[in-house]
């Protein structure tokens, strides 16, 4: 799917199945360019943000904290 972000065009990649390759391939999940600059700037080098060097090992940092039991406790009434 195709977003816009003021003047610039990016894409969002909704599918399981192509958000898997996506992440499984370093090439394609490389988060760099003028735009990962800009916004390291502001929100600092998160999961979100970080290169994919670094992506792996903040990503089994919070990993515990989606498992299928946490979740449902977060979302019993």
């Amino acid at each position: 799917m195709e977003i816009r972000l003021g003047p610039r065009r990016a894409w969002v990649v909704c599918h399981p199945r192509l958000v898997h390759e996506m992440l499984r391939d370093t090439r394609t999940f490389d988060k760099g360019g003028p735009l990962y600059t800009r916004l390291r700037a502001l929100m600092g080098d998160g999961v979100v943000t970080c290169p994919h060097e670094d992506h792996r090992r903040q990503r089994r940092l919070l990993q515990p904290a989606f498992r299928p039991a946490r979740v449902a406790r977060l979302t019993e009434p």
